[in-house]
């Protein structure tokens, strides 16, 4: 598999140093801080030859980790790297901040590529998945299949490999 030059953002928790991802930033009290499946999800882009993979943590120590308010300065972040694809492994409802920040990562050329979230098939939308021009995603396993607690949503864009980790997505706050 060829490498991949462009750089790819990461919104979640953060990476285990040994990853080395190009950079890391913390956006949430006790961040950067390494998390299970901001690792994985880097460590999925690495193996898929991604060369640069930046990684914004938006959860660090905080109880409040995943806000609206964290997710928008990382977005921000993120593009004005120089970023063009973001993929955001976090849900919640739908949200006039996030909404924004998304629009305007979009208008500034970023594609923004968001999980549908891990409450089962008969899940409501989650955002940031259904905002418009947002490429929804959710996850198989080792064997294709869609995990038991993926989404499957009717905006449901892409499926492919991802972390298998049953611990829920951390909602984005209000």
């Amino acid at each position: 598999m060829p490498p991949i030059a462009t750089p790819v953002g990461v919104i979640d928790g953060g990476a285990t140093p040994a990853l080395k991802p190009a950079e890391m930033r913390g956006f949430a009290r006790g961040a950067p801080k390494a998390s299970d499946h901001g690792s994985a999800v880097t460590s999925l882009l690495q193996f898929a030859g991604v060369q640069r993979v930046l990684v914004a943590d938006v959860y660090g120590s905080d109880p409040a980790g995943g806000n609206a308010l964290a997710v928008a300065r990382a977005l921000d972040w993120l593009v004005g790297k120089g970023v063009k694809v973001v993929s955001v492994s976090l849900v919640g409802p739908a949200n006039p901040l996030l909404a924004r920040a998304v629009a305007a990562a979009q208008g500034r050329g970023a594609v923004i590529v968001a999980a549908v979230g891990n409450d089962g098939p008969a899940a409501p939308p989650s955002y940031p998945a259904s905002y418009p021009g947002v490429i929804a995603v959710t996850a198989v396993d080792g064997r294709n299949r869609a995990l038991i607690e993926a989404g499957r949503a009717l905006h449901l864009d892409y499926a492919a490999p991802g972390p298998t980790s049953r611990r829920p997505m951390r909602r984005a706050g209000g």
